[in-house]
């Protein structure tokens, strides 16, 4: 059996073409990558021959993942984090609390340690004086 041409095509084309030829899927496995859509076969060129019961393992690119290195922000102001947070367009969370003796508006607490990454999916939680 021939491995069909699955390079630069979208995911379900990848599992039609591979259902039309008998071919079993034996899984997907995603890669961050920085095009977005094409799947590909294993490292096997199109046109090389597979065994009936081998099954093929495609790898999908799922676009740019961008990764964060998280700073050091406990004891900062919530205005200046907010606004690097904003620019960055890493999403985040606030909650206040109060602490008696601590300065208004200031961070406590991060859901991430410092010099950790954390990607854009991530939600960073922050605990932070209120008043």
């Amino acid at each position: 059996m021939s491995i069909p041409l699955l390079t630069n095509h979208t995911l379900t084309y990848a599992q039609t073409t591979l259902k039309e030829r008998y071919i079993p899927l034996k899984k997907t496995v995603p890669v961050p990558h920085g095009a977005t859509g094409p799947s590909s076969p294993n490292t096997r060129r199109a046109g090389a021959n597979i065994v009936d019961e081998e099954g093929m393992t495609l790898f999908v690119v799922n676009g740019p993942k961008r990764y964060f290195l998280m700073p050091d922000v406990v004891g900062k102001q919530v205005t200046e984090v907010v606004g690097e947070l904003e620019r960055k367009q890493i999403k985040y969370n606030i909650t206040y609390v109060e602490r008696p003796g601590q300065k208004a508006k200031t961070i406590l607490q991060s859901s991430h340690s410092p010099r950790t990454p954390f990607n854009d999916n991530d939600t960073l939680y922050l605990l932070a004086a209120g008043g």
